[in-house]
């Protein structure tokens, strides 16, 4: 479960002295439990969907692509195609600037210096970290949009 953790870039944080004493309580924990990790109902949903089996990209339009960027280095944007990925090497986002494909954990490390971006150093961005560093560039998306989005980074 941790290795499986780490691939998907889901982040495990300790729970809180109060936080573990009410999980204790609720029976969710061991009295004797010195700590817990915890993570985010849609990180758990993501996990449990990666053991599951085979995933099917979500249903959108035939030619739809996410608008994706990143701040790695000079950071970059692209358009993210759900349906040319079917794993983290499937070069599906498509650099706005020069046109290439990459796949996700490479064009995380991809960027290109304009007179108006700043070097933003990377915070340990590694090969798996993609989902992490990948943002949607459109703040005013629909929740469908948003779900497939989160669906797209489960698979």
């Amino acid at each position: 479960i941790h290795n499986r953790r780490v691939a998907l870039g889901i982040t495990c944080v300790q729970c809180t002295p109060v936080q573990l004493e009410l999980l204790r309580r609720a029976g969710a924990m061991p009295i004797s439990s010195r700590r817990c990790g915890m993570i985010t109902k849609r990180e758990a949903e993501r996990l449990c969907k990666s053991f599951l089996g085979a995933h099917s990209p979500p249903k959108l339009p035939e030619n739809f692509a996410f608008d994706v960027s990143h701040e790695c280095a000079w950071g970059c944007r692209g358009n993210f195609i759900p349906a040319r990925y079917n794993s983290s090497r499937a070069k599906c986002i498509k650099c706005s600037l020069c046109n290439m494909y990459f796949s996700p954990n490479k064009f995380i490390f991809h960027s290109h210096r304009t007179p108006e971006s700043k070097y933003l150093q990377p915070d340990a961005a590694n090969f798996n970290s993609w989902r992490r560093h990948l943002k949607l560039t459109d703040k005013k998306m629909s929740e469908d949009i948003h779900h497939a989005w989160e669906d797209v980074k489960a698979m």
